[in-house]
């Protein structure tokens, strides 16, 4: 660090002491440039301060929480989005990785309208921690998007099948349905949602209701496999 320490905010540059090497870091129990940064003014010039020790002291992790903190505070989204993409290599724990991708991910969907971009941090969220819900409920946001839908739920549909999770597998099916572009896509949907219904979710009776859509949707494309288990489960009904 430079010996002149004129450029600190005041508050931190009465407690900011020259920045030892590493080994003596790891060594030390305390972090004496690990401080709460100021208010206001002092937040950028307190930015200024933790920039110049980053580049002496590389991606240390206790100095880019301390930028995290401040661009955070100020709305640096850019250079917040660059802290947290040097945080998420030096962070060792999966599941603080996944918030890192997380709070990544959502400033590239709402902050810069890359929503292709954010999905795919997303899905490296879940790949450290396939529990993080609200990278989850990020991914189930985006299937409302027609463009960006087979993608969201290709990653969904692998958590919620490790999960067991068959009322959120059903949504998707029934979500893929609305944007079917065709009668005869639809329908396809419906039997393999009739399937999952049968044999996941054990709900024959939504199973049935799903296979008659089929029917109904374009009764040409349905198989002759599907067709008797349509009547069969009718009859069955009209016994009962």
């Amino acid at each position: 660090m430079p010996t002149s320490i004129a450029w600190l905010p005041r508050r931190e540059a009465t407690r900011f002491t020259p920045m030892p090497s590493r080994s003596a870091r790891r060594r030390s129990s305390t972090r004496p440039w690990r401080r709460t940064c100021g208010d206001g003014r002092d937040d950028k010039r307190a930015i200024v301060a933790y920039t110049k020790a980053s580049e002496q002291a590389g991606d240390d992790p206790e100095i880019l929480e301390a930028l995290d903190r401040l661009h955070a505070r100020t709305g640096q989204h850019r250079e917040l989005a660059e802290v947290l993409e040097r945080r998420v290599t030096v962070v060792k724990d999966a599941k603080e990785q996944a918030e890192l991708f997380y709070r990544l991910a959502k400033l590239q969907i709402e902050e810069f309208q890359e929503r292709q971009l954010g999905l795919g941090t997303l899905k490296q969220a879940l790949e450290r921690d396939p529990d993080h819900r609200p990278s989850h409920q990020a991914l189930e946001a985006l299937t409302d998007d027609a463009t960006l839908f087979e993608d969201a739920a290709e990653a969904l549909e692998s958590v919620y099948r490790a999960q067991s999770d068959n009322e959120r597998l059903t949504a998707l099916f029934e979500k893929r349905i609305a944007f079917a572009g065709s009668p005869r896509e639809r329908t396809r949907i419906r039997l393999d949602l009739a399937k999952h219904l049968e044999e996941h979710s054990k709900d024959p009776k939504r199973a049935q209701a799903s296979l008659e859509d089929a029917l109904s949707d374009d009764p040409t494309d349905v198989d002759g496999r599907a067709r008797p288990r349509v009547f069969r489960r009718r009859s069955s009904t009209r016994r009962t």
